[in-house]
């Protein structure tokens, strides 16, 4: 299983913009690959599992509007899996109020056999699908893990690395290891561990999670 983890703290926005921007979530995605097209709402029961979860900005804003458990400054939970690849799931963490201990999170979960096996998609494709919701989230950070990696570093998605990472905000590339490359993309830097997945080493996802470290 492979991650795509996108985490921001931003002002709160009205229920229209939230829905909105979780509706440009999946339009960036669909963009990409014709897979991400169709997705079931993601339920404790069979029959809401099996009900397919439009992401019309309408559709959204019904999802938005139920909040979460009552408090305003957890914003909004949105899941749903896809028909296409049962073990593909997305969730989203929208509209959290900045102060509040977690962010706003996407976090895409695809098919895939890393740190050895395969990506879920041809190199250029998880590339085109990182950058696109980079540019239509624009978050502090955003990683493409899997549960290796995730496991050996801990700590929260918004100081983690990855295999690919970006990080809005500047910092020293001079501290990267020598088996990263890095360049310049949407507001910050993106920064890729090593050429192929199976060659990123954690010992470099710990350096890189020092490097790009907030001040």
């Amino acid at each position: 299983m492979s991650e795509v983890v996108c985490t921001w703290r931003r002002a709160q926005k009205d229920l229209d913009a939230t829905a909105q921007e979780a509706a440009s979530i999946f339009e960036a995605m669909q963009r990409v690959h014709p897979t991400f097209n169709e997705w079931f709402h993601k339920g404790f029961s069979r029959a809401d599992a099996d009900r397919i979860f439009e992401t019309s900005v309408d559709a959204l804003r019904t999802e938005v509007e139920k909040g979460q458990i009552g408090d305003p400054d957890l914003g909004c939970s949105i899941a749903a899996w896809s028909p296409a690849e049962p073990g593909r799931s997305i969730s989203l963490n929208l509209n959290v109020a900045p102060e509040w201990r977690t962010c706003n999170t996407v976090n895409l979960r695809l098919q895939s056999g890393l740190p050895d096996g395969p990506l879920p998609f041809d190199e250029d494709v998880c590339l085109e699908l990182f950058e696109s919701l980079i540019d239509t989230i624009r978050p502090d950070r955003a990683i493409w893990t899997c549960h290796a990696w995730k496991s050996s570093l801990y700590g929260p998605f918004e100081k983690s690395a990855g295999w690919l990472t970006y990080v809005a905000h500047p910092f020293d590339t001079d501290q990267l290891p020598k088996s990263a490359t890095h360049r310049p993309l949407a507001d910050g830097t993106l920064i890729t561990a090593a050429k192929t997945p199976e060659l990123v080493t954690v010992e470099d996802l710990e350096v890189i999670r020092t490097a790009t470290a907030p001040a």
